[in-house]
C-alpha cells in the first residue's frame, strides 16, 4: 500500500503490525514515500506509553488515536496511567515506558486473552489488505 501510494496517512497498530521493531520499519517506509503517520492505540494505557515513545522518534508522526483511561481496569492497571492536556502527552522520563504497572488491579479484572479478529495468512502477516 505505501509503495504503490495508495494512501496518503498510515495506520500501524502496534499490536497488529508486529510490535515495536515492525512499527519503526512501517513509519520510516511512510517517511521516504512522503506519507504521515497516525498510529492506532485503542488496546490499553501501557500499549498508549509505548506508542508515544515510539512516535517521539517519528518525524513524519501526525496525531495518536487516544482513549483516556477514565474507566475501570484503563484507569487502574497503571500508577500514573498516561494524560493527555491540551492535544498532548509528556514523554515520561522514568526508566522503560514510563510508568509501572499496578499488579494489584489486575486481580479485580477477569481475565480476557486478546484475539485478533482480522484474517492471518499461513506466516501469520495480516490478509486484509
Amino acid at each position: 500500500m505505501i509503495n504503490i501510494q495508495a494512501l496518503g496517512i498510515v495506520q500501524p497498530d502496534i499490536y497488529v503490525c508486529g510490535g515495536i521493531m515492525e512499527m519503526k520499519k512501517i513509519e520510516a517506509t511512510a517517511e521516504v514515500h512522503y506519507m504521515t503517520v497516525a498510529p492506532q492505540d485503542s488496546m490499553s494505557p501501557l500499549a498508549t506509553m509505548v506508542n508515544i515513545h515510539c512516535v517521539a522518534s517519528t518525524p513524519n508522526f501526525l496525531i495518536l488515536e487516544y482513549r483516556a483511561p477514565d474507566d475501570g481496569a484503563r484507569r487502574d492497571v497503571l500508577d500514573g496511567p498516561p494524560m493527555v492536556k491540551d492535544g498532548h502527552a509528556a514523554i515520561p522520563n522514568k526508566p522503560g515506558w514510563g510508568v509501572e504497572v499496578n499488579e494489584k488491579a489486575f486481580k479485580h479484572y477477569p481475565s480476557r486473552p486478546w484475539k485478533r479478529t482480522t484474517d492471518s495468512r499461513g506466516d501469520g502477516s495480516v490478509a486484509f489488505i
